[in-house]
This record gives C-alpha cells, structure tokens and sequence, in this order.
C-alpha cells in the first residue's frame, strides 16, 4: 500500500512541472523529421525501409549463394541456398512493391 501511495504522490508532484512547461511560451519542439504533411511522412517512412533494405538484400543474396557454394554435392543444403535465393528476392520485391504503392498513393491524394 505504501509503494502506491509513494508512487501515486510521485506522479502527482510532478504534474505541475509539466503543466509549467507546457504554459511557457518559450517552449518549442523542433520537427526532427522535416515534414508537414502525412504523404510526405510516409514517403520518407518508404525510402527509409527500402535504404534499410538493400544492403539487407545484398547480405542475403550472398549467404544464399554461400550455401549453395558450400554444399558440395548435398541436395539438402544446395536446396536451402536455392530456398535462401528465393527468399531475398521476393522480400526485396514486396519493399520495392511498398515503396511504388506509397508513391502512387501520394499522387493519387494530390500530396
């Protein structure tokens, strides 16, 4: 019971402190992404994911080819490369497919 009350006076101590800061006029925040608008938002959230993605991409095509290069003669291993291939294309495929959809989106809403 004392660790609530302790807790619920914590948090009440503290509501002042933020109200004051939320009535100062000074008080700005920076936008840290640069964007006004919510098709421009996710156009930077899709350029963001494919940029992420493509050094990804490149890693996976390489491990697959790996798998393949090491299987030395065992279908097992030479098919999880294969499998591996195929993986990392299709993904690549879907976050280019994502990116053209937010694009096509954004004109489509006039943004």
């Amino acid at each position: 019971m004392k660790k609530i009350f302790y807790s619920l006076f914590i948090f009440v101590s503290g509501i002042p402190i933020v109200a004051s800061a939320a009535d100062n006029g000074g008080v700005s925040l920076p936008n840290p992404l640069s964007v006004t608008t919510v098709p421009d938002l996710v156009d930077k959230i899709a350029t963001f994911i494919v940029e992420l993605a493509s050094p990804v991409f490149v890693i996976m095509l390489l491990v697959g080819a790996f798998q393949m290069l090491g299987a030395a003669g065992n279908e097992s291993k030479f098919a999880q490369g294969k499998k591996t291939i195929t993986y990392t294309i299709v993904g690549m495929a879907v976050v280019l497919a994502a990116k053209g959809i937010a694009a096509v989106v954004k004109n489509f809403i006039g943004a």
